[in-house]
């Protein structure tokens, strides 16, 4: 494992943990006539099969350059992002409540905004009122004045409560829907008490509280359709009751048709924000959910390398490492080494008589099995007596006290495990008829120890102690422990060992040339029987019988490792299947998995709590809150984004172009202009979606279709055509709002009876100027743009064209 590479900072892990698993084009082999010029000759008939192979390759499939797999690519992204398919989704991420959370409290401030707007509407018109010094004695002017400041104190302290945001975000519903029939009930009693009323006195109040009802309150969108639903009910019940009968029913359906459409563009404004809003939402979790395995899976490198190496090594080695990378220097390679440790003991341990132990193993897995558990047991003894395992050779095992933290017990703590080491092969012996053993050398002194190697490291400690420790393990005596007096004098007078003469000398050339003093100890309730059982062929046990009686929890290398490796590559609906199967082995595996997948899920819930915030963007140089634009690099990404649900804005804007062709049919004059731009504007609607609808349609069975899939998916993955598509729609809409006014001014001696309701060419302009807000990618300054355009040539018309001064015509 290159080191480097273990321990790359995390941010520049999570900056390429998607850039190196994209497929490479594969395009198969093409069969060409060059290829046969030294062969048989291919006749001329079967030129053209010999091209359609070519085109499909050698097994008679299509063959996918690059441009068409992304063309495929982008279009199962299209087809896949549905509310149905997004809402399937997040239950199958168990998301759903913390991303309804999220639309309340980032909805929090349109509500605000939504609230002050209409109180400083009502108090205008108070305003409005009492500048008109209207007499107080009229009654009608009493109740008016009386249901407009109490709208207002109701709407303050409705506004107290959606700033508290304990409980907004318990009952925000509540509230919006309190708000919705508040706004309804002042509407409609205002302009209900007039004894005179007209079709279209409360029409533009009505469009405005639908509209921004949808937009603006975090109500679901069934709820939302209901009320929609009840306000144009309420609006066309009440008009039709209250007003003139004279040309009621045209203008009734007139009315009913712009407050249908006010519905149709809130709630597909509220449809399409909440695809974004999951769209963006799934992606936010997908880059949580990268970044929580990352750091799992340095988890795992961490506790892979403590395993190896000693923790303040490891620290030490991953900084200087990183410290390379980030400074681009390729020095040699440090020698991390610790400085002498004084006051260490360190302990060999060799399993006597292996050997026979392991001719009974029918096969290499039961031996690397048993040697798992025995070894898997040491480390656990040596974990408890606060021992150092160093390593592993063959059948010897090496570990020392004292490194890399200082132990006043060192000495004990060796001589201890030593004994439970002893105790622990007594196991073995006796459930496998063995005559297999333990034989232990300890000594004290001082090691140096350190990290060696350049492509595979090891962590050692090396000394003439340890030397002296290792030929002490060869010199002692099976079930007992071999120590040299430095051990001896370290375990002082209150220990509860015995102690004999080791006569280490007499069995060591090495200790005898040192001169070396040892002694043997050993625990009374420990000692080894005289009547040891021998090993005897006659006596074969199955080897996986005995590995079974061991009652030793061992696991087995990397169980744990693997098992998180597989669980966080494991989705939610993985897991869910494999808890319904109830397979044993993948109990951890799911319980793993479902812990992951709850912690990105927590870090999604902490980190969506802060976005609308001010502290969430306060600082950040890569966005300007008040442009709303990012920093020019992430601006030129944001702007290569796709727009997914451009064909569904435009769907709905048709339907918006339609509705005004219909109320300006039902109550307008219908000249020869009108027809012509109904005739435009259904051939310019309809060329449009046609084309973007195409991407549905490569069926690869006719280079037709593909033409037809490619020209679509570049109409809806440029920008640029999407802008120009906006302002084109923008500008036939705008002029199918007024265009009866030409027939109007053709007849300016003769008036016809289409002209004298000009108050529905102000409510077809607010029908086109409203439509802007169904297209969400755009970038608000070319919305703001357009809408300015709009409302100067609208304003000029209307305050200089003949229609509208015409007196009483309003």
């Amino acid at each position: 494992m290159n080191p480097a590479e273990l321990c790359l900072p995390k941010n520049d892990k999570d900056n390429r943990s998607t850039k190196f698993n994209q497929p490479r084009n594969k395009v198969s082999p093409k069969v060409t006539r060059s290829n046969c010029l030294n062969h048989n000759p291919i006749p001329k008939k079967y030129n053209k099969a010999v091209k359609s192979r070519n085109k499909k390759g050698q097994n008679g499939h299509a063959v996918e350059t690059g441009k068409t797999r992304d063309i495929k690519k982008q279009t199962l992204k299209l087809q896949d992002h549905s509310v149905w398919t997004l809402k399937k989704k997040f239950e199958v991420l168990q998301i759903e409540p913390i991303y309804q959370n999220y639309i309340i409290q980032i909805q929090r401030p349109l509500v605000v905004g939504y609230i002050g707007l209409a109180v400083a509407i009502l108090l205008g018109t108070v305003i409005y009122h009492i500048a008109n010094v209207q007499s107080f004695s009229n009654q009608d002017y009493r109740i008016s004045q009386s249901v407009l400041i109490v709208g207002q104190v109701s709407l303050a302290t409705i506004l107290v409560c959606v700033i508290k945001n304990s409980i907004y975000l318990k009952f925000s519903t509540w509230i919006s829907v309190v708000i919705w029939i508040l706004l309804l009930a002042i509407s409609n009693i205002y302009f209900h008490i007039p004894s005179r009323k007209q079709t279209t006195d409360d029409v533009a109040v009505t469009f405005f509280l639908i509209f921004m009802c949808h937009v603006m309150l975090p109500m679901s969108k069934m709820l939302s359709l209901c009320f929609g639903g009840m306000t144009v009910v309420i609006q066309i019940t009440t008009s039709g009751i209250l007003s003139p009968k004279e040309n009621m029913v045209a203008e009734l359906v007139s009315n009913f048709v712009i407050l249908l459409s006010a519905n149709i563009m809130g709630m597909g404004h509220k449809y399409l924000t909440d695809l974004h809003h999951r769209h963006t939402f799934l992606e936010a979790r997908s880059m949580i959910q990268v970044k929580k395995k990352l750091e799992w899976e340095n988890n795992q490198r961490d506790e892979l390398l403590n395993c190896c190496i000693p923790g303040d090594m490891v620290e030490e080695m991953k900084g200087d490492i990183t410290e390379k990378m980030l400074n681009h220097t390729n020095k040699n390679p440090e020698l991390y080494v610790e400085s002498h440790y004084q006051d260490v003991s360190i302990l060999y341990a060799d399993i006597v008589n292996f050997t026979p132990l392991s001719a009974k193993c029918e096969s290499p897995n039961e031996l690397i099995d048993l040697l798992n558990r025995l070894f898997g047991r040491f480390d656990q003894l040596a974990e408890k007596h606060q021992c150092l395992r160093i390593k592993i050779l063959g059948d010897c095992y090496v570990c020392v006290c004292g490194v890399p933290k200082p132990n006043p017990n060192h000495a004990l703590n060796c001589v201890s495990l030593g004994i439970d080491m002893i105790d622990a092969i007594r196991e073995v012996r006796d459930e496998s008829k063995t005559d297999v053993d333990m034989r232990i050398g300890v000594h004290s002194g001082k090691v140096l120890s350190g990290v060696i190697g350049l492509n595979k490291w090891q962590y050692d400690v090396w000394s003439d102690d340890v030397t002296l420790a290792n030929n002490m393990e060869a010199s002692g005596i099976p079930g007992k422990v071999h120590i040299t007096k430095n051990v001896l004098v370290q375990l002082g007078d209150n220990h509860q060992f015995m102690v004999e003469n080791g006569d280490g000398q007499e069995r060591n050339e090495y200790l005898r040339e040192k001169n070396i003093e040892t002694f043997i100890l050993s625990v009374k309730q420990q000692e080894i029987p005289k009547n040891r059982p021998k090993f005897s062929f006659r006596s074969y046990v199955k080897m996986a019988m005995f590995i079974s009686k061991l009652q030793w929890k061992v696991e087995k290398p990397f169980a744990k490792w693997k098992a998180v490796s597989k669980a966080i590559r494991m989705s939610p609906g993985q897991l869910a299947q494999s808890s319904s199967s109830k397979i044993t082995s993948e109990i951890d595996i799911i319980q793993m998995g479902k812990k992951f997948h709850a912690e990105v899920n927590m870090e999604l819930e902490n980190k969506s709590r802060l976005l609308g915030r001010k502290s969430s963007w306060e600082g950040n140089k890569d966005y300007n809150p008040w442009w709303m634009r990012f920093s020019k690099e992430l601006e030129l990404e944001y702007n290569k984004e796709p727009d997914l649900w451009f064909k569904v804005s435009l769907i709905l804007l048709f339907g918006v172009f339609v509705g005004i062709q219909i109320v300006h049919g039902v109550v307008s004059v219908r000249g020869f202009e009108y027809y012509a731009m109904f005739g435009i504007g259904i051939t310019v609607f309809t060329v449009l979606i046609v084309i973007s609808l195409g991407e549905n349609f490569n069926t690869e069975e006719s280079s037709f279709s593909t033409w037809y899939s490619r020209i679509s998916q570049n109409f809806l993955l440029s920008s640029p055509i999407h802008i120009f598509t906006i302002c084109l729609c923008a500008v036939l809409t705008g002029i199918c709002s007024l265009i009866p006014l030409v027939s109007c001014n053709r007849n300016k001696d003769k008036m016809p009876d289409g002209c004298n309701k000009p108050i529905y060419f102000v409510l077809c302009s607010f029908l086109s100027l409203s439509a802007n807000v169904l297209f969400l990618q755009i970038k608000y300054i070319v919305k703001v743009m357009l809408m300015t355009v709009a409302v100067i040539v609208f304003d000029i018309l209307f305050h200089t064209d003949s229609v509208f001064q015409t007196e009483g015509t309003m």
